[in-house]
């Protein structure tokens, strides 16, 4: 770990003791930089747990009514990890309002 990082991992840290999981996380940055793979073990490690925690991975989702069944299945689903890949290419005018409660 480089000294840059320190300080964002500790507000990272300050960000989840305050607020705790349920906001969720985004991960982001330039391509290669760990993303996926971050997200991908910690798909595993949860589901490896004695109580398994699922994930749902969503590629696309093009339209309101998808969206909304995603949201479905989580609620449905949990406790489970809900991971949108390429976030910006979901969000939309018309979908918007699922990801800004």
């Amino acid at each position: 770990m480089e000294v840059s990082e320190v300080p964002t991992i500790l507000v990272m840290r300050s960000i989840m003791l305050t607020y705790g999981p349920r906001r969720g996380l985004i991960f982001y940055g330039p391509p290669g930089n760990g993303k996926t793979i971050s997200i991908r073990a910690l798909m595993h490690e949860l589901y490896s747990r004695e109580h398994a925690i699922p994930t749902l991975y969503v590629k696309n989702a093009p339209t309101t009514y998808d969206i909304g069944s995603v949201f479905r299945q989580a609620r449905a689903l949990a406790p489970c990890m809900l991971v949108f890949e390429d976030i910006e290419t979901i969000v939309s005018s018309n979908t918007r309002s699922y990801f800004c409660k």
